[in-house]
């Protein structure tokens, strides 16, 4: 954001003009104020983008003599962010009735999102029934995503709604996106079917390029998540060392790479890696 170091760069404060008594104000003042309402603005848009461009100002040598009170204001828009969205009243009822916290950030949404997968991959290995022989017959992944969307949608309880990519109209969107009740946040999920020939260099692509710089654009959806489903064993080649992998070393390298993509073109993300596995064992 280059638009407050302009600001400050062609409206001086060491140019103000202070007038004493009632005085009419002229150009200088008018620019002034604009320069104010700039700032002011960027002050009150959330996000870390914002508190960067504020904290840019601090290290800028052309505004030393503001130093301090950029960074003043710096610390304190960081302790306004920190502070959870208030709750409404009927945010709490429903805690009282449902036992389920609202939703109010993306972080918050991923952390819900990131415990249904692993409560599904929990039953398919703890419990006495679950829908791991449905999964494993999926031929593709259109199969998958219809799956996971249903599932996910089964354990929503009000938290969030789960839109499928059919339902989006230029199509150029997540397999799944997952958006909160409560708040202009979404998840993307991305589906891959292990066993429709992937490589490890195809879904590290896919991984880095569709998921992490193409889905994560909007601002409203900071937070992504890469689905790996394996239906019948097999195994892969490091795409450096060519060493046989596993589906568990499988997801531990996207896992790795998925730690390393942290800023996209619109700012700071955040990518997980979740493998299911559904083969017999």
């Amino acid at each position: 954001m280059v638009i407050p170091k302009q600001a400050y760069w062609y409206i001086r404060p060491e140019d103000d003009v202070v007038h004493e008594g009632v005085h009419t104000p002229g150009p200088r003042e008018h620019a002034e104020g604009a320069r104010s309402a700039i700032l002011k603005a960027l002050l009150e848009r959330p996000g870390v983008d914002a508190y960067r461009a504020v904290l840019a100002l601090t290290k800028d040598k052309n505004f030393s003599s503001m130093a301090i009170r950029f960074q003043e204001l710096a610390r304190a828009k960081a302790e306004r962010d920190a502070e959870s969205p208030p709750w409404s009243a009927a945010d709490v009822l429903n805690l009282e009735r449902s036992h389920t916290a609202v939703v109010k950030t993306g972080a918050d949404l991923l952390r819900v999102v990131m415990a249904v997968l692993d409560d599904i991959r929990h039953r398919f290995i703890h419990a006495d029934y679950s829908s791991r022989r449905a999964l494993a017959s999926a031929e593709d992944e259109d199969a998958v995503q219809n799956w996971l969307a249903e599932q996910l949608q089964l354990r929503a309880q009000g938290r969030y709604h789960v839109a499928r990519e059919v339902e989006v109209a230029d199509r150029n969107e997540p397999d799944i996106i997952v958006a909160s009740t409560s708040a202009p946040c979404e998840v993307a999920i991305e589906v891959k079917h292990a066993n429709q020939g992937w490589t490890v260099r195809q879904l590290d692509h896919s991984l880095k390029k569709r998921l992490a710089t193409d889905y994560l654009r909007p601002a409203s959806r900071r937070h992504g998540i890469f689905v790996v489903t394996l239906h019948k064993q097999r195994m892969w080649r490091h795409p450096e060392t060519n060493v046989p992998m596993s589906f568990d070393d499988l997801i531990d390298h996207l896992s790795d790479t998925a730690s390393h993509l942290n800023m996209n073109t619109t700012g700071p993300i955040d990518v997980r890696v979740v493998g299911i596995d559904a083969s017999s064992l």
